[in-house]
This record gives structure tokens, C-alpha cells and sequence, in this order.
């Protein structure tokens, strides 16, 4: 055999070739060559390069080394260093005494270290998330640089969808924020390993022989045979397109994610007794707003068309629960396709819409899986300590575990079926939505789960958190715009409060919709007797203490009343959080709370629809077909010619005119006219004794004259 020629690299990485290279002769030139990480004097007047692939070049840290042979759209922002030494071939020609000094702030903010006062990208009240997605933004190629494989329908197949509201995936590779897997041109992609993932979990749920999945993804050694087989088809990631009728994902990239539950149940109680507030902040986060994505799948073998029918079919059953990463909380979930329910609940409300961290309103569907995970807390604080609450819900619901995050057993996804947008008070932005609240069951998770007594636990969370509040901003107070005061004026300075009801009560199991106080007795007492039960076949025992948060059901801890009210305009509560000198004399104390402090108080006027028939039956045909406004659509100014909202208010109007009246105001189609039961629940330990004691007295004497309300005396089980 002849001599092997000599070779020339070992094929490590680039910072394991260095040893040949001259070293720099100072420090100076040290600091030259290596700033930020990049080769600055080899890269200034080198034009950029775009791979082709979108499993290659992702804008990472490690693209900014000496020795890349590629730049990137976000590289080529990195200033022009002075180049009056550093014209093409005097790189030699600098001295030990040359100096370059850079300032920071003007480079990328992809570059720089994650650190205060450099780059902070996680902190929502800082501006650096906002900049480095105009950053990225301004170096996006106007169309997606990749390929739809389309060229052979036998061997390769493109499938496009849209998803509901956004995705969210992790590129794993900053530190403190969340952002997508950016590939070739700055494009955002999901590798083709996720995709073959999600494939193989639709295998599961296709009536397909085991010979079909090894043929298409292949099996390791040990799983189907003794050694590893490769399958014919080749998943090459998924990416949105952009289009005419596909451009929002580029504009509504800054995301938020607001973890409230420690602020809201009350965590830190004593902190708060102490300090006077309790804190909570928003992190940036950066997702994609609606995209429409391409899904590439290639074979090679030919395959007919039917085999190919069977191959969307598997794809489309891995996508039914979502696609990206927190699917759990609504992200992710594709139009159209869906999987039968393990519960699934109608429902319709309005309330005061939330905000992204630039003030955009946003309808934001994770608000109903926080809602039911919130209720689950206080129903089991109130049973066990809180070591085994935060067990149990972390179970269901999922969470971030004691050493790592954990996925839960529950999803829920909201499919919209009608929405409205306004505006109330002072320009402040509201929604009205119907639809369906769809949860569905981690299959990898449900194995020993009695699911009957889950979906039981379940409904009764729905159930408790229909009755004594709502879902979304404003939970604790009943909608200021549905309920007037006792002079009979609307409050109309800002929106207050939400108002949900059941779009479909004679749909709902037995004992879910109370109509009298008996029965909303029965409702609190069985949820936490099934919570005790569920607890016990989950081997977690009720421990001899409660949580110690502010807001747990327990006798001891908190207390409900109830009255029934002959109309939306019998509402007495209402009156308490505006009155300063008729009793209980609570406006702005510890127990109503205030801006940063939350209340001991919930208010809610609950319809006593017993009736077999579901509501929006009395509306025509035409009115149930008339096309609504897109739950996710940019919001539109209430305000013409963009003028600042100012003073400007709702007029005071007798209860629920007609809707031409308000028309900036969302209403939902079918507010209750009937009875209430206005519901008033308390929790227990504020810090003004005194005025505390004076409200317990007050509801122990009924809640004012001719109120009548009534105790809820439920029992521990």
C-alpha cells in the first residue's frame, strides 16, 4: 500500500488548532485579536455568509469565535472599528502600542455578557429584550431561506400549519431567557429531532402495526432487534413562512411570562405583614405570535399516496397536543386539530384584557389552566402542608419541582368560538369570549391514575372557581360594567372585575352549578372531600398541618357567605369597595388591598341558571353565524387618529341598555338576568386586627340591612 498522505487537521474544534499560529508579541495585540470573543480584524471587510441548511449556524455564543469561518445577520451589526490602520493587508503593519478602544454599548445585544450593565434580556423592566429583537428583527431575511421539499411527491412531502395563538420553544443556549432555535439567515426553526419526536409519540396513538414504525423512524438496539435500524424517512424541522396572509409572527416577538402565584395565594405572608408588600415581577420571554409553519418530511423510498395518508395522520396525532415547549398552558395548539377531550367545559366571560410588556392587550388563553391550578392550591392547602400541596399540584399541573421542572399530567387548550374586543372607563382594554375549556392527559403520565375520581377532582375545581370568582385579571370582584352601585350609576372610572357563566349548564354532572346556599354548601364540602380522596391514592397523606399561605379553604382559615339576589342590580357588595362612610367602612384598608397589595375579600355574583336550556338558544341563526373579530387579531385603538385616551369615559346608563349605547364596551351575548347568589368569601389573619374583627361582626349580623347573608358551613372531611 502506498504512503497515506500527510494529514492536515485532526477535525476538533477550532480552539485546539492554535498551536501552530504565531502568538502576539504583546498584550495589546492580545486584546486586539480576541475582544468579545471575535476575530474583529479579520471579519472587517468580509462580506456576509448564509449557510443553507436550518440545522446550522444557530446565533449562539459560539458563533463569535476567532476562528468562524461564517458570520451571522446579528455578527455583521458589530461596530466598524476604526480602520485607518486596518486597511486590507497592513494587519501586520500594527504596532504594541496601537489601541482599540470599543465601547459596548454598541454592540449587539447578542453579544454581550448577560450581566448588569451589559445585557439583561430576561429583566422585563429593562429595554434589552425590546433591543435585541429589533436587532434580530432588522436582520431577517423578508422570506424564509429554506426549502419546502416538493420537487417528488413520492419521496418528500411539505405539510403547513397554523398555530392557534404562539409558540414557544428553548434554543437552550442563552442564559435567563427563553428564545427560539435561530438557524441559517437569523431564522427561527424546530430541529428535525423535535419533530421525529413528536412523530413517535403520534405512533402510539395510530393503529399502526409495529413493522410500519420501525420501517419509518427505525429502532435502537434492543428496542425491535438486537442491533439499530435506520427508517426511511428524514424529518427536517419545522419553520414558519412568511406571507401576505402569515406576517404577525414577526411583529408581536416579545412574550411575558408573569409567575403571580406566590403574590396571589400569599407566600410570603409574613413578609408582607412586615414590609407592607408582597413583590412578583414579569421576565421577557420571546415566542412566535401565530405563526403558519412548514413541517418537511422526506422518504428514501417512493411511497403511495396511502402510505403517505398514514404518515400526515401519525404527524397530525403528535401535533394534537401541541407542538413547541409549555403546550400545557394553551402554547403550541394547531388549528383544526384536536384530540377527544379528557374534559372538556363551555364557557363565557369577559374581564379586563392582560398586557405584553410594550402595553399591547392581548387575549392570553394560559389564564384558565392558571385559574383551575390556583383553586387546586388553596382547596389542598387547606387539606395538608405545603410541601405535600405543591407535590400534588406539580403532579397535576406540572411545575418547577424541587430540583428540576416537572411535566404535569393535565393540558388545557381554550378553543375559541366567539370575540369581541373594547375598551371601558378611561380606554382600558377588555374582551368578551366564548368557547370551549379543553384539557387532555399526558400519556406518558396516566398509567395509574384512577381517571374517573381525577376528572371528578376536576370538574369540582371548574365548578369552585366559577362560584366564588372567575378567570383572568380581576378574579376577586364582580365586572363593575354588569353590576351597578346602589344609586344605580355604573362605576366608570376603570374596569373592575370579571364576570364568567357556563355556556352550556345543562350540560354539567350533578351538584356542579349550585342555585341555592344548601347547595353551594354541598359544592365546597365535596371538592374537598374528593381533593382528600384523590390524595390518597396518589400515597400522599394529610399531613396534621396546613399551608401556611394567606389564601387556603379551610373552616379555620377562611369563610364564605352567601345571599340570593333577585337581580343584576341587587348586588350589595358591590358597594363596599366605593363607600367610605356607610358600613363595613373597608374601601383601601388591608382587607380590600390596593395597587401592590391583595385584598382578604372576594366578591362574585354567581347566575342561577337552572334552566334546560343552554344560553344563546333565544338568538337567531343569523346572529349565531355573523362572523366575529379573531380573539388574536392586533388590537385597534378605541381612539381615532391615535389620540391619548384622557378623561374620556363610559356614560352613566341604566342597567344593560342596548349595546349601540357602549359600543366601545365588549359584552358577552348572554349576561344573566335573572337571580344571583352573591357570594362574599374572607380570608382569615389580616394585619388590622381591629377592623378585621369589626367585618366578621358586621357579615355575623347578615351583611347590612335586608342583605341576609347567610354562612357557609362546610365541614372538614
Amino acid at each position: 500500500m502506498g504512503k497515506h498522505p500527510k494529514r492536515r487537521g485532526s477535525g476538533g474544534p477550532p480552539q485546539n488548532k492554535q498551536a501552530n499560529k504565531p502568538k502576539p508579541s504583546t498584550k495589546t495585540e492580545d486584546q486586539q485579536q480576541g475582544y468579545a470573543g471575535s476575530s474583529l480584524i479579520s471579519n472587517i471587510n468580509r462580506p456576509s455568509m448564509r449557510l443553507d441548511s436550518p440545522s446550522t449556524a444557530h446565533l449562539s455564543h459560539q458563533s463569535t469565535h476567532p476562528s468562524t469561518k461564517a458570520s451571522t445577520p446579528l455578527f455583521d451589526q458589530l461596530i466598524a472599528l476604526p480602520t485607518h490602520s486596518l486597511a486590507a493587508g497592513a494587519c501586520s503593519e500594527i504596532s504594541s502600542e496601537t489601541s482599540l478602544e470599543v465601547d459596548h454599548a454598541k454592540v449587539p445585544m447578542e453579544y454581550r455578557a448577560q450581566v448588569q450593565g451589559r445585557c439583561q434580556r430576561q429583566k422585563a423592566d429593562l429595554p434589552d429584550a425590546k433591543i435585541w429583537i429589533q436587532e434580530w428583527k432588522d436582520s431577517l431575511p423578508p422570506s424564509a431561506p429554506f426549502k419546502a421539499f416538493q420537487s417528488d411527491p413520492k419521496t418528500a412531502r411539505t405539510f403547513n400549519y397554523q398555530v392557534d395563538w404562539r409558540l414557544i420553544t428553548n434554543s437552550g443556549t442563552d442564559d435567563g431567557i427563553i428564545r427560539p432555535v435561530i438557524a441559517a439567515g437569523g431564522w427561527p426553526v424546530i430541529p428535525g429531532s423535535s419533530i421525529k419526536g413528536l412523530f413517535r409519540r403520534g405512533c402510539g396513538k395510530t393503529p399502526l402495526d409495529k413493522v410500519d414504525i420501525t420501517k419509518w423512524c427505525g429502532s435502537s438496539a434492543g428496542e425491535a432487534d438486537k442491533d439499530s435500524k435506520s427508517g426511511i424517512l428524514r424529518f427536517h424541522g419545522a419553520w414558519p413562512v412568511t406571507a401576505e396572509t402569515n406576517p404577525e409572527w414577526k411583529e408581536r416577538l416579545l412574550d411575558v411570562a408573569h409567575p403571580q402565584q406566590n403574590w396571589q395565594l400569599g407566600f410570603n405572608e409574613q413578609s408582607r405583614i412586615e414590609k407592607g408588600r408582597e413583590k412578583h415581577n414579569a421576565n421577557a420571554i420571546v415566542s412566535l405570535f401565530r405563526p403558519m409553519i412548514q413541517i418537511s418530511i422526506t422518504s428514501t423510498e417512493a411511497l403511495l399516496d396511502q402510505e403517505w395518508d398514514k404518515i400526515k395522520l401519525t404527524l397530525e396525532r403528535g401535533l394534537a397536543q401541541g407542538i413547541g415547549g409549555r403546550t400545557s398552558a394553551g402554547y403550541g395548539s394547531i388549528q383544526g386539530i384536536s384530540e377527544t377531550p379528557f374534559l372538556s367545559i363551555g364557557l363565557t366571560g369577559q374581564g379586563v384584557a392582560s398586557q405584553l410588556l410594550d402595553k399591547t392587550p392581548e387575549f392570553r388563553p394560559n389564564q384558565f389552566r392558571a385559574a383551575i391550578r390556583g383553586m387546586a392550591m388553596r382547596v389542598l392547602g387547606g387539606l395538608t402542608d405545603d410541601q405535600i400541596t405543591m407535590g400534588v399540584v406539580d403532579h397535576l399541573f406540572g411545575g418547577l419541582g424541587k430540583s428540576a421542572p416537572k411535566v404535569g399530567l393535565l393540558m388545557s387548550q381554550f378553543t375559541v368560538q366567539e370575540y369581541e374586543q373594547g375598551s371601558y372607563g378611561r380606554g382600558q382594554a377588555t374582551y368578551s369570549v366564548s368557547g370551549q375549556l379543553r384539557w387532555l392527559i399526558n400519556d406518558s403520565k396516566r398509567s395509574s391514575e384512577d381517571l374517573d375520581l381525577l376528572r371528578n377532582f376536576l370538574y369540582k375545581l371548574h365548578s369552585l372557581v366559577m362560584v366564588l370568582g372567575g378567570f383572568g385579571r380581576g378574579s376577586r370582584r364582580l365586572d363593575h360594567s354588569c353590576f351597578p352601585l346602589a344609586d344605580g350609576n355604573f362605576y366608570r372610572r376603570n374596569s373592575i372585575g370579571t364576570h364568567w357563566q357556563w355556556l352550556q349548564p345543562n350540560l354539567l354532572p350533578p351538584g356542579l352549578n349550585p342555585c341555592s346556599v344548601e347547595e353551594l354548601n354541598k359544592l365546597i364540602a365535596d371538592t374537598r372531600s374528593i381533593a382528600g380522596q384523590y390524595m390518597k391514592t396518589k400515597n400522599f397523606l394529610q399531613g396534621s398541618k396546613l399551608a401556611p399561605w394567606r389564601e387556603v379553604i379551610h373552616p379555620d382559615r377562611s369563610l364564605v357567605w352567601a345571599r340570593k339576589a333577585s337581580g343584576p342590580n341587587d348586588s350589595v357588595s358591590i358597594n363596599w369597595f366605593h363607600d367610605q362612610e356607610g358600613p363595613p367602612c373597608i374601601k383601601k384598608t388591608d382587607l380590600t388591598g390596593s395597587m401592590g397589595k391583595v385584598g382578604r375579600i372576594w366578591s362574585r355574583m354567581y347566575p342561577i341558571i337552572n334552566s334546560d336550556t343552554p344560553l344563546g338558544s333565544h338568538r337567531s341563526p343569523a346572529e349565531l353565524q355573523q362572523p366575529k373579530p379573531d380573539p388574536f387579531a392586533k388590537p385597534v385603538n378605541p381612539f381615532d387618529r391615535g389620540k391619548r385616551p384622557g378623561n374620556r369615559i363610559t356614560p352613566p346608563l341604566p342597567h344593560r341598555t342596548a349595546r349601540e349605547a357602549r359600543p366601545q364596551l365588549a359584552l358577552i351575548n348572554d349576561f344573566w338576568e335573572g337571580e344571583y347568589l352573591e357570594i362574599v368569601t374572607y380570608y382569615k389573619g389580616a394585619n388590622n386586627i381591629e377592623l378585621e374583627s369589626q367585618f366578621l361582626k358586621f357579615m355575623k349580623s347578615g351583611g347590612g340591612v335586608d342583605a341576609c347573608f347567610i354562612p357557609i358551613n362546610f365541614s372538614t372531611p
